[in-house]
Order: C-alpha cells, then sequence, then structure tokens
C-alpha cells in the first residue's frame, strides 16, 4: 500500500487490536459481567425460596394440622349465621316469646336484610378497637348513663325508660387480600331488623333478654323501651333485634317449622250449624230420586 511502509505495519496492527479489545471488552465482557450479576441475583432469590420450601416441607404435617383445624373453626363460625333471616323467623320468634317469657305481643316491624359487610371489600384490615372506644365515649356524652334505682323509680312513675346495647367490641386484624371470593362467592354479612311490640312482666323481660342472647343464630338487642302501665300493671314497651345472616358460605336457608298452629276453619263466619243436611255429593245431576220415579208410575197407573 501506498504510503504505508512495513514499520507502519506493526503500529496499524497493534491499532487495530487495541481496537478489537476494546469492542471485545464493551461489547463481550461488560454484557457478560452484567448477566452475571443478574444471574447470581436469581441465584440469591432461589436460595431463599430453596431454603423457605425446605422448611415447609420439614412442618408440612403441622401446616396441614393447622389448616384443618382451622377450617373446622370457620365452619363453626359460619354454622352460627343462617342463609337468610325472613318475616316467618320473626314471628316464630314473637310465638316462642309469649309462649315461653311469657308476654303478650301487639305487632312485629320488619326490615328486610341490608347487606352491612363483605369480606375483602376493605382490603386488610386494622385494628379500629381505639376508633370505636372514642366513638362510645362520644355517644355515652349524649345519654347520662343512669343507675339501677333511678331507672325503677322512672318506671314507677309511668315514664319510659330507654336501653341501649353497648359493651367493648373488639375487631382482630384481617389478613384477606381486597376482593377475596370464597368457594361460594362472596362472603356477605347481612342485618334483618325485627321490632316487637309487646306487653309483660318484669320477669317476662329477663326472659326475652336471654331468649335473643342464647338463640342459636346470631343476634343482638339494638334498643329497648319500657313503660311501667298502671292499669294492667306489666311493663308496656317495644324491642328492636338485629338478626344477622351470612351468604356465600354454600349453606341453604331453611324454613322455620310453626308446630301447634291450626290452619284452615270449617265455618268462616262462625255461624250456628242446623241439624242435618248430609249434603248432595253423591247425587248425580242426570239422576232422580227414587221416590220421584215411583211417582211418576203411579200417577201414570
Amino acid at each position: 500500500m501506498k504510503g504505508i511502509t512495513k514499520k507502519d505495519i506493526p503500529v496499524l496492527v497493534l491499532c487495530l487490536s487495541a481496537v478489537v479489545m476494546v469492542m471485545v471488552y464493551s461489547f463481550v465482557y461488560n454484557n457478560g459481567k452484567e448477566k452475571i450479576d443478574q444471574l447470581k441475583s436469581q441465584n440469591e432469590i432461589m436460595r431463599a425460596e430453596v431454603a423457605e420450601l425446605k422448611e415447609k416441607a420439614v412442618n408440612l404435617e403441622f401446616y396441614e394440622e393447622e389448616t384443618a383445624r382451622m377450617k373446622e373453626e370457620i365452619d363453626a363460625i359460619y354454622s352460627y349465621f343462617p342463609a337468610d333471616v325472613l318475616i316467618e323467623d320473626g314471628i316464630v320468634s314473637a310465638l316462642e316469646l309469649e309462649e315461653g317469657a311469657p308476654m303478650l305481643g301487639s305487632g312485629i316491624g320488619f326490615t328486610p336484610a341490608v347487606d352491612i359487610y363483605t369480606v375483602g371489600q376493605g382490603g386488610e384490615a386494622t385494628d379500629t378497637t381505639g376508633a370505636i372506644e372514642e366513638a362510645q365515649g362520644n355517644a355515652g356524652n349524649d345519654t347520662a348513663e343512669t343507675e339501677l334505682e333511678e331507672d325503677v323509680a322512672t318506671a314507677r312513675n309511668g315514664n319510659a325508660t330507654y336501653y341501649s346495647d353497648g359493651g367493648e367490641v373488639h375487631f382482630a386484624t384481617a389478613q384477606l387480600p381486597s376482593g377475596y371470593v370464597g368457594e361460594y362467592g362472596p362472603i356477605t354479612l347481612r342485618d334483618t331488623i325485627f321490632t316487637y311490640n309487646f306487653e309483660t312482666s318484669y320477669s317476662g323481660f329477663k326472659n326475652m333478654v336471654d331468649y335473643f342472647t342464647y338463640l342459636p343464630t346470631r343476634s343482638t338487642i339494638a334498643d329497648v323501651n319500657l313503660g311501667y302501665d298502671p292499669n294492667s300493671g306489666l311493663l308496656n314497651g317495644s324491642a328492636t333485634i338485629n338478626r344477622y345472616s351470612l351468604t356465600g358460605t354454600g349453606s341453604v336457608y331453611e324454613e322455620p317449622s310453626i308446630a301447634g298452629v291450626a290452619t284452615g276453619k270449617q265455618n268462616i263466619f262462625g255461624s250456628l250449624e242446623l241439624p242435618g243436611g248430609s249434603g248432595f255429593a253423591s247425587v248425580s245431576v242426570n239422576e232422580a230420586p227414587e221416590g220421584e220415579e215411583n211417582g211418576e208410575e203411579a200417577s201414570e197407573q
């Protein structure tokens, strides 16, 4: 080549070698180093996962036993909540209270079930005990708490005494993802409200409280209004009851059986009955009574 002497060839070779080394370093070594670093990071993650899986494998029997135990606990909790609460359930309770308290019922108010919470709708729950206590404290400022003697004196004067549900409320922290759906669909807690108007004695009222306290399905007494009736000598009042149900558990609503209630009526007017009167069910429309046939034959003769 013109202008290139033999002395320049080693220099050119050296330059080309340097360029090749730079290209190899840039495109091969650096890329390889980055891939190696990525593989090392992935290996560290996989080592942690393998260690976790080994620990789970060692405790597999414990996890299976705990899963079965927790499932039994969940099923037990679900059993406290029926699939639905309808008006007939409230009527059955009224009949049982009239018989067992005893009490005289004068009316039932019914509000169909409304959704109050769906599992997973709020994501991971937090401990709201402090907020609940604060709300209860604010509510307590509106209505001063009275002593039992004051309540008795108020009732004796013919005035109404108001009781409202209270007590401590504790919420466990839930760890369910938002939008959680169970095996049978969304799990939703529902509230059906009944209002009972009644007359009863003091012991009958306590029996009514025990009835809803020990009811197999979950219920709460929201509020009670009581007043003494000097004419009857009984307590006259009303009670609002919350009865809860749970959907999405796979359970099916069971209709209550109302025993001892007669259905149908022989005489809807309640009038007196005349003797005799066997009816004409056995007489055909096209057949005349036997006496008429004999009468016709006698007239022909």
